[in-house]
């Protein structure tokens, strides 16, 4: 009951941005903007200053997954769907995860398309170990669509939500930016990956502290 639960409220979340594809045309243009404009900017670069590029990809990324957390926040406030899920008969936790698995997934598309957008235009190679940077790439999208679903969850019934969460986001997730910048840095050369044990626990912490605990109070939040 739960399992189907979970996968008929993201199915939902899934179907509805198919139809209207708002939240993923958006998030990708904007996104896609960013690329452009560091494009201009990094002209004059220096080859050791063009090194550090890849650390710029998870700035974008942050940015374009705060856009789409607070679209898909928007969305389900105006239309009454979040009370509609918890008045439910179903355990509330489920309507958490959900959230979660539908803001990762449309944040794992945004990146399908921003981060070919962003090697093309910044003239980056493919990184040296995909698979890892495709694991640091699901554990951060992850994390922080953990922790940013549970921030708009806090703040919903505030009138100042548009300032909160990213008053509270983009600080709390400074660890988790250090941890997957670090990692995407040394998996894109192939550099000092023996260094980098701290760095997963760090990013493997973070997914599991913001999938577990919010899980757990997310009863007790939407009473409040």
């Amino acid at each position: 009951m739960y399992l189907r639960s979970l996968f008929v409220l993201t199915s939902k979340d899934l179907a509805i941005e198919f139809r209207t594809k708002t939240l993923f045309v958006s998030a990708v243009t904007f996104a896609g903007l960013l690329v452009v404009l560091f494009g201009f900017s990094v002209s004059g670069w220096s080859a050791f200053e063009l090194h550090s590029l890849p650390s710029i990809l998870w700035v974008l990324i942050f940015i374009a997954g705060y856009l789409g957390l607070n679209r898909q926040d928007d969305k389900e406030r105006w239309d009454g769907a979040l009370l509609g899920a918890l008045m439910a008969p179903i355990d509330r936790s489920v309507v958490f995860y959900a959230r979660v698995l539908s803001n990762t997934l449309f944040m794992v598309l945004i990146e399908l398309v921003l981060v070919p957008v962003f090697m093309v235009v910044l003239r980056q190679s493919v990184p040296q170990v995909p698979m890892l940077f495709i694991v640091a790439m699901v554990l951060c999208t992850l994390g922080f669509m953990a922790l940013g679903t549970f921030l708009t969850s806090v703040a919903s019934a505030s009138n100042l939500r548009e300032i909160v969460v990213p008053i509270l986001l983009f600080p709390l997730a400074i660890p988790l930016f250090l941890a997957v910048q670090t990692i995407t840095q040394a998996v894109w050369y192939a550099s000092g990956l023996g260094f980098l044990t701290a760095w997963w626990a760090v990013l493997v912490g973070y997914a599991v502290l913001f999938l577990v605990m919010p899980g757990l109070l997310f009863e007790i939040l939407v009473e409040v």
